[in-house]
């Protein structure tokens, strides 16, 4: 890659907050008899949490830059599309007290342009030199890290402490930015500058007291929510009884926070002003008395109006900008109320409801809060940092007149889903056709393969059920999709941790009873995508367990759609008896119209995933890309209309293309099994000169890489009655079908012509006596196809 050196950036030394308490003993005695026994030599000395960060742009150098403010960490110049820049950060407590770590990049303001199109990466820990990034996950671009203060956290013990699963002295981490390969000319000199690396350190619970070690489990990092004062003054008119007869609202200055009070609140003797005060507190200092779960963490806010009657009963609205974190969940936040010395939970105000004392709403979109009260003192904030999904559906960010829309949590992207597919009660169904549907943030749908709780599903967007209802329902229904027909930008998001699996998404029924059929219409995010577009996202962690369920990571069935920008990372759908794709299950089987050309441009399906033929499938299609693709559609009748093909523009897929995964090899239907790097199966043939041949009508790439690895090293030998022999050999042979007793294997080395059958057994693992009608039986060997995998069908060499 070429290392030309761009972009001014400025990353600032770490910013550790010590916090120590000296705790001192006074006591007095008194009795008429007296006697005494002492211990001399007794110490209480508090402990020291000390924090360093070093930097080095050399890993292998072992030559490390204490962090400072007057040098920045990143200073390069003249970066372009491609480009990559590596800092190593070593992290070390230097102290004698444990300590939980987190990283930022910060900067004054809102992020530039520029900062839209250079991706980051945490690596945590790094453990040897990052010679590429195809196997990382980009935590965002670094507009989102900026503006949502993005971290990479961990813990540390003291130099000479262990304890398993805890990492102790020091640890090395990594930032990589990256400039988008496909970033415009909107974007040459131009600059991202005064930004900074922060490093800040708070107690962790690790040393005990005789009490345990839970006095230290809520401790919060010190810049959480907010650390300087809002002020703002409002004057206002009252009547006779000193109520206010006009409502006012009180800005602050810098616009982060406001008041606004409407007519009928009680104003205390003698004032004419009112003036709202909003401090940070040191959770430490809370008096809310909650416990905090695995997972989440606390911020306080001392909340006052001075000037309110204490009799005052009508709720004004306290407006605090940017004051949580963006994209939580309505199940993964509380409030709480500090009243009278008594916690009282709030209640999150409905829309259209006249507001009550104690209740608030949240934008997830802004992490903006309007906290509606009528007496005032501490608020406390409760939110978990894992912030998965629970089921929950919010449509509030849903306009159907607007063409462009924003989602910003889970909640928000299952009511999505339930709009394509017509489930949303009370809001018409909508394909979203020439609207964009943009991701603010990265998702968690809370379900990593797990079988822990199957009634929470997240289905394919567009999912539509007859029977009305988005969830298991374990009854005999017709179901099926809506199209997707506008763009969903992923905005450099995330998507993870969803899992679908087709007998617990509509019960467990006999699928060869047309009355009993269980859901079987298709796996991935999306279930039909027709003429839309998915761009600039990543999945992570999905998986599938189904049976004739067309599966697509990205979407079950696609045409004449465009995937640009997308990384598929840690995915394994499984599937038999149909087609599975790293980005797409099917193309071309519900075109309606001729032409309709699907484009994928810039994908990586890294080796971290694994695209499967579930159990002994004897006609699964497996495709680093594509499952099936079709040149003429399935919906019409034969030859029309003609599909506008598929096209390919740097993809790069190291994917595993599992087709051998029956490890008892007793299915006879190995025939029955494709695979390929890029389209798993083209289900249409040509003949030509006598043979059967894909029909590869339409296919175009270009840029494009694929890389095999090792993972096709499989062996297997079965020979069923009247079946078909199956066997996987040395990497030299591509998979194809000959007679078997033409066969001429290599040894290990590729030295020379293996003819015997103990020399055959010795590289096959595998010793079979030929009968003359296994000589004529086909031998299927490894893998090794760009494009379409043998199966049925296809009967050429």
């Amino acid at each position: 890659m070429k290392q030309e050196r761009t972009l001014t950036q400025r990353l600032v030394s770490a910013v550790l907050v010590l916090v120590m308490t000296v705790t001192s003993f006074i006591g007095s005695t008194f009795a008429w008899f007296t006697d005494s026994v002492s211990s001399e030599g007794n110490v209480i000395q508090s402990g020291k949490l000390d924090a360093k960060m070093y930097w080095t742009d050399d890993y292998d150098s072992n030559q490390w830059n204490e962090v400072s403010e007057t040098v920045p960490v990143f200073n390069e110049s003249k970066w372009e599309p491609g480009y990559t820049s590596i800092r190593y950060l070593k992290i070390k407590n230097a102290g004698s007290l444990a300590f939980k770590w987190r990283v930022t990049i910060e900067a004054e303001g809102a992020a530039p342009k520029l900062a839209e199109v250079i991706d980051v990466y945490y690596v945590n820990p790094v453990g040897e030199k990052l010679d590429d990034l195809s196997d990382k996950t980009s935590a965002g671009v670094l507009s989102t890290i900026i503006n949502r203060n993005v971290p990479t956290t961990g813990a540390l013990l003291p130099a000479g402490e262990y304890k398993s699963g805890e990492t102790t002295g020091e640890t090395v981490i990594a930032i990589a930015l990256h400039m988008q390969e496909n970033a415009g000319n909107e974007y040459q000199d131009l600059k991202v500058e005064n930004f900074t690396v922060k490093l800040v350190a708070t107690q962790y619970d690790y040393e005990g007291d005789d009490l345990g070690n839970g006095y230290d489990t809520e401790s919060i990092f010190p810049d959480q929510g907010i650390t300087s004062s809002i002020t703002a003054t409002a004057n206002v008119v009252t009547d006779a009884q000193g109520n206010v007869t006009q409502p006012v609202t009180a800005s602050s200055s810098d616009g982060k926070g406001s008041a606004y009070i409407p007519a009928g609140v009680a104003v205390a003797s003698g004032y004419s002003q009112l003036t709202l005060n909003v401090t940070g507190m040191n959770y430490n200092d809370s008096k809310a008395n909650i416990v905090l779960g695995e997972n989440e963490e606390a911020r306080s806010l001392d909340v006052h109006i001075t000037g309110v009657a204490a009799e005052n009963n009508v709720p004004m609205a306290i407006t605090l900008k940017e004051c949580c974190p963006v994209g939580l969940n309505s199940s993964s936040y509380r409030f709480y109320h500090v009243e009278d010395g008594q916690t009282i939970e709030m209640r999150a105000l409905a829309d259209g409801e006249n507001p009550e004392h104690n209740t608030y709403k949240y934008d997830p979109a802004t992490g903006d809060i309007v906290l509606y009260l009528q007496s005032f003192s501490e608020i406390a904030v409760v939110a978990d940092t894992e912030n998965a999904w629970e089921g929950n559906f919010d449509y509030s960010w849903y306009n159907a007149s607007a063409t462009e829309l924003t989602i910003a949590n889970a909640d928000q992207l299952a009511a999505f889903g339930a709009i394509v597919g017509g489930m949303a009660e009370g809001i018409e169904q909508d394909s979203f056709k020439d609207k964009t549907v943009k991701l603010i943030t990265d998702i968690n749908l809370g379900d990593e393969e797990s079988e822990n709780n199957p009634d929470l599903i997240f289905y394919p967007i567009g999912y539509n059920s007859s029977d009305g209802k988005y969830e298991k329902t374990g009854v005999a229904v017709t179901t099926g999709f809506y199209n997707f027909c506008g763009t969903f930008d992923g905005n450099g998001n995330t998507i993870a941790n969803f899992y679908h699996n087709t007998w617990e998404m509509k019960g467990d029924h006999n699928w060869y009873d047309a009355t009993l059929q269980y859901y079987r219409d298709g796996m991935g995010l999306f279930g039909k995508i027709y003429g839309g577009t998915v761009k600039n996202l990543t999945v992570k962690n999905f998986s599938s367990d189904g049976e004739i369920a067309t599966t697509g990571v990205i979407a079950a069935y696609a045409d004449g759609a465009t995937f640009e920008n997308i990384a598929i990372v840690n995915c394994n759908p499984r599937v038999y008896n149909i087609g599975n794709g790293g980005i797409v299950g099917c193309v071309g089987w519900y075109a309606k119209e001729a032409n309709l050309e699907t484009t994928f441009k810039n994908i990586t399906v890294d080796n971290s995933n694994k695209i499967s033929a579930l159990w002994g499938s004897y006609d699964v299609a497996c495709g680093g890309i594509v499952g099936q693709y079709y040149p003429t559609s399935g919906q019409t009748s034969a030859g029309t209309p003609v599909n506008g093909g598929v096209s390919f523009d740097n993809c790069h897929i190291s994917a595993q293309l599992d087709v051998y995964n029956d490890v008892c090899a007793n299915y006879q239907y190995y025939a029955y099994r494709y695979a390929g790097m890029l389209i798993g199966s083209v289900r249409e043939n040509v003949t030509i000169d006598g043979h059967e041949y894909p029909k590869m009508d339409g296919i175009t790439a270009k840029d494009c890489t694929v890389h095999f690895g090792t993972w096709n090293d499989y062996y297997y030998c079965e020979f069923e009655k009247n079946g078909h022999p199956s066997y996987s050999g040395p990497d030299d042979y591509k998979f194809s079908r000959i007679p078997h007793s033409e066969i001429n294997f290599t040894d290990s080395n590729g030295n020379g012509i293996i003819d015997t059958e103990d020399e055959r057994a010795s590289v096959t693992g595998c010793k079979h006596e030929h009968t003359a009608a296994e000589n004529n039986q086909a031998i299927y060997l490894p893998f090794n196809n760009l494009v379409t995998g043998y199966g049925w069908g296809v009967t050429t060499k």
